[in-house]
């Protein structure tokens, strides 16, 4: 497994364990995370598969030599930093030496 997630939120591969971080309220029941494999290997399910990450998920990845390598994938809700409600904005005015 080269990359795993969405494109704007890549998850974490670490040896066959992959940690996917998404922002809190999101609906893990139905995600369809993209990834990619090496080149003539194949991953089932297929990239793109709605799948339910309430609990761990595995996908398995086949090698154009017939090896096999099974990834499982755990999904962690986590806070978002939220913008301000309101800016402030602050005037700094520059006064010449000596006035």
């Amino acid at each position: 497994m080269l990359t795993f997630g969405l494109p704007a939120n890549p998850a974490v591969i670490t040896g066959t364990d992959i940690a996917w971080s998404v922002p809190s309220g999101t609906n893990v029941t139905n995600l369809a995370p993209e990834y990619t494999v090496s080149f003539l290997a194949t991953g089932d399910p297929p990239s793109g598969t709605v799948r339910d990450f309430t609990t761990p998920q595995t996908y398995t990845v086949s090698a154009d030599d017939g090896t096999t390598q099974t990834y499982t994938v755990t999904v962690t809700l986590v806070e978002t930093a939220s913008a301000p409600s309101s800016a402030a904005t602050v005037t700094v005015t520059a006064r010449s030496p000596g006035r």
